[in-house]
């Protein structure tokens, strides 16, 4: 169970043979730990950490005798070793330009002279050529144009000549790209907890960003862009501006498109659309839906061909919103077999509800719901499927009211009535972003006062409520399910008035 062992049983049989020879490499080792050695080996004899094998079982399959300080010892420097090793496996998968930096530093301690070295940085600037533009490429840069400042001999050659001008463009290009990213990270969290600490721009700071734009690297202004579009700054521009920047940068680096910038970058835009929906902005429903239907034709939003559950149920809501159910359907017919589900299949059945939902199969919905409800395991732990999917199960339990005989009311009426009365105690019992809590109180509260109106008011009394609660229902800016809300309450005017 400890960190070392957690961590090998991760590695394939080769990379754990490449980590024995790691341990004994005179390159890496010129005097191998044999004690050390000779511990793996036992350990990769015994699979340790395929086993449920404690110390006295251990020491009676190997022989050895060890005491509780020897190893402790042993497992802290086998951890060490293995860190060493796995990002020594990912530094040589690393391009050229990425060793140069460390090429240059040994070139140097065997005292090399400075034209040489001088040679190895330009070598390295051109392997930087055709490099993606990125706040990585600014940093090699800088530690290339480091490298000539720092060694330069001759106080004859001008600052330009040594490349000092250079170190200023290259670190503030770098700057500009990493606090972009970072101040967009913290809006997004804004938007997503809604208490994010310490997550506020300062008006100085943008009025500067803005002041220095068109001295930033492309990668930069993107995430200018974006920043503004997060704080709803002007936000319409600013989509037009980061959509032109985006496509510039996808014709510059085609072959990238895939990177994490970029996929990042779009969640933002996604995000953003997506929390307009969730403030009740009807507008913004077909701009979020184009801008999936984009993310998917271009792949970025899948991982290794398959796509996440909450893009998959994301695309499936919103083409159901626009009343294109048949598409919905097509969509779920191609795509299900490519869903990742860490949830034991369970989140599949999760967006087949959905979509019965949408297609008013709400009786034929509603075992499968009790039936999600009451799994054990990962999704039954999940904050977000457990408390959406008693809002599926409540709103099938309405439906199911309204057209039920007297037997058939009653059982729904008593199960809409106790879920709706549990359904506080399990928002509060989950450790929810107080925004999440706000919204599925919010919905269990309008819930609430739609049946209230529905079926405990006397026909009179009932008309002005239902016209009452139709206004606070789209004037809601905070409340899950709203569009069903606001369908129900108008069909029940519309039968009032009939």
């Amino acid at each position: 169970k400890r960190k070392p062992f957690r961590l090998l049983a991760k590695l394939s049989k080769e990379e754990l043979s490449q980590f024995r020879h790691f341990l004994i490499s005179p390159l890496v080792h010129p005097k191998p730990d044999k004690k050390l050695v000779v511990f793996f080996d036992h350990c990769l004899t015994t699979k340790v950490w395929a086993s449920d094998l404690d110390k006295p079982a251990f020491e009676k399959l190997t022989k050895l005798s060890l005491n509780e300080n020897t190893l402790n010892k042993l497992v802290s420097e086998l951890y060490a070793q293995l860190t060493k090793f796995a990002a020594t496996v990912e530094f040589l998968k690393s391009t050229t330009a990425e060793h140069t930096p460390y090429a240059l530093k040994f070139y140097g301690s065997q005292g090399i002279e400075q034209v040489e070295l001088d040679k190895k940085v330009k070598e390295g600037k051109r392997e930087l050529t055709n490099a993606v533009q990125d706040e990585q490429y600014f940093r090699k840069m800088l530690e290339l144009e480091l490298e000539t400042a720092e060694n330069a001999v001759s106080r004859v050659l001008t600052p330009e000549e040594r490349g000092l001008p250079n170190l200023h463009a290259h670190l503030d290009s770098y700057y500009f790209i990493m606090k972009l990213r970072f101040l967009c990270a913290s809006a997004n969290e804004v938007g997503i907890y809604g208490n994010a600490d310490g997550s506020a721009v300062e008006e100085m700071l943008l009025q500067w960003l803005s002041a220095n734009y068109e001295q930033m690297p492309l990668m930069a202004r993107i995430f200018f862009h974006a920043l503004h579009i997060l704080l709803d700054q002007d936000a319409e521009k600013h989509i037009q501006n980061f959509n032109l920047q985006l496509r510039k940068w996808e014709d510059d680096h085609h072959a990238q498109q895939k990177r994490v910038e970029f996929a990042e970058l779009n969640g933002y835009l996604l995000n953003y659309y997506l929390r307009k929906l969730n403030l009740g902005e009807a507008d913004a429903l077909p701009q979020a839906h184009h801008f999936y239907s984009e993310a998917l034709h271009k792949g970025w939003i899948l991982d290794h061909g398959r796509l996440s559950p909450e893009h998959f149920k994301n695309i499936l809501v919103l083409t159901c919103r626009l009343d294109r159910l048949a598409d919905a359907r097509t969509f779920w017919n191609q795509y299900k077999d490519l869903l990742t589900d860490d949830h034991g299949g369970a989140a599949i059945v999760y967006n087949e509800i959905v979509l019965g939902t949408y297609e008013q199969q709400f009786k034929q919905m509603i075992p499968k719901l009790e039936a999600l409800i009451d799994t054990k395991g990962s999704i039954k732990a999940d904050q977000y499927y457990g408390l959406d999917l008693r809002c599926h199960l409540l709103k099938s339990y309405f439906e199911c009211i309204t057209t039920a005989d007297l037997d058939a009311f009653d059982t729904f009426d008593e199960k809409l009535r106790s879920l709706l009365h549990a359904f506080p105690s399990y928002i509060s019992r989950k450790n929810l972003p107080q925004i999440v809590q706000v919204q599925f109180e919010n919905f269990r509260k309008a819930l609430q006062r739609l049946y209230t109106y529905a079926f405990d008011l006397p026909e009179k009394e009932r008309r002005s409520k239902m016209k009452e609660l139709l206004t606070d229902f789209r004037s809601s800016s905070n409340l899950p399910h709203k569009a069903w809300f606001i369908q129900k309450v108008q069909a029940y005017s519309e039968n009032n008035n009939a």
